[in-house]
């Protein structure tokens, strides 16, 4: 399977380039090939509408005067192109995160080669699903000669895409049951809580303030109730982050037992080794017999 940036999880494939760009000398060559067509078609339509100026020029005005008309598109063009690569520049340092990010979205198109899988996609991950995510990904990419068809195998990684970004939905309310749960809110300092509004209730003579403290209780009730069910439902979430973990590892392991089959299929030839193995036997045999019968007659 050929694989390309556009059909990678986006968010990793935005981290991979984001690092990527920030290694020296390092340049992807399909951003290479667009600018250069750009540059080039730019250079292009630069070319013709000076020459079409130069060309009316020639034709309505004579002497000194043609030279310093001749002067205006170049001086459109720096009036045009100087001030606005000041503005980027300059907005790019007051807002050096927003330029990052504005880099990290702009994901490159085209084949995306096995060796950049390997180098840039590891330090991209962050949690255990995006790991075995990037290893899944690196046997995709090494997978064209291990009889992976280019279907199954574009098949397989939009699933993949999409248990990560499952895993990546469960993660966030995951996190924030812990946060909360690691808050120091008990379900027994809850209770404490309703049992103290209970017992001033009770206490309370006037009508009113009693209706109050009675609603402050059931508030404090139904908060009791959602803490308690809070545990039961952090244990789902983590059983639902485990079983997408082992889908993505049940991808690495059909993806190896393919390649183990392929592999499996193509025998090792050693005939040319055998046959080179007995000529050097023979060429050691002569002259171990050479220099056995010069011995003899010495």
């Amino acid at each position: 399977m050929r694989l390309r940036w556009e059909q990678v999880e986006p968010v990793l494939a935005a981290r991979a380039v984001t690092r990527a760009r920030a290694e020296p000398g390092w340049r992807d060559a399909a951003l290479v090939r667009e600018e250069i067509a750009w540059s080039a078609f730019a250079a292009l339509m630069a070319a013709v509408v000076i020459g079409l100026f130069l060309m009316i020029l020639l034709h309505l005005v004579d002497g000194p005067q043609s030279l310093l008309l001749s002067l205006m598109p170049v001086a459109l063009i720096a009036l045009i192109a100087v001030p606005e690569t000041r503005a980027s520049r300059a907005a790019a340092a007051l807002h050096p995160q927003a330029a990052e990010t504005r880099a990290a979205v702009a994901v490159p198109r085209g084949r995306l080669a096995p060796e950049v899988v390997r180098r840039f996609f590891p330090d991209a991950a962050r949690t255990r699903a995006e790991s075995l995510y990037v290893e899944t990904l690196s046997l995709l990419a090494e997978s064209e000669a291990a009889g992976v068809s280019g279907g199954a195998g574009e098949d397989l990684l939009r699933q993949c895409n999409t248990l990560l970004a499952g895993h990546r939905r469960i993660e966030r309310h995951r996190g924030r049951v812990r946060t909360l749960l690691d808050q120091g809110v008990a379900v027994a300092d809850v209770e404490a809580e309703y049992a103290a509004l209970a017992a001033r209730r009770d206490a309370e003579t006037d009508p009113a303030a009693r209706q109050t403290w009675e609603e402050g209780a059931e508030l404090c009730a139904r908060r009791r109730d959602s803490l308690t069910a809070l545990g039961p439902m952090l244990a789902r979430l983590e059983a639902h982050e485990e079983t997408i973990c082992q889908a993505l590892k049940l991808a690495q392991a059909t993806l190896i037992r393919q390649e183990a089959a392929a592999l499996a299929l193509d025998a090792p030839s050693v005939a040319g080794l055998t046959a080179t193995v007995e000529r050097i036997t023979r060429e050691t045999r002569a002259v171990e017999e050479a220099a056995l019968e010069i011995a003899r007659l010495a």
